[in-house]
């Protein structure tokens, strides 16, 4: 697979019930199916809803 996940800048997906979802790289949104795409710190592959995310912000030091 690809490396989708190419910028190594954690960030963090924050979500309409106020969770924030810490991830590895930059989400990538995947149109055809309406969910965001991410890699979690442990580096597993993840996917979330756009419908329930508020903003994605870039985590800085």
């Amino acid at each position: 697979m690809p490396d989708m996940f190419a910028s190594n800048t954690p960030h963090r997906i924050k979500l309409k019930d106020g969770r924030e979802v810490p991830c590895e790289g930059a989400p990538q949104y995947q149109e055809k199916t309406g969910y965001y795409r991410y890699r979690t710190p442990d580096k597993r592959d993840a996917v979330i809803r756009a419908d329930d995310v508020v903003k994605i912000v870039e985590k800085r030091a």
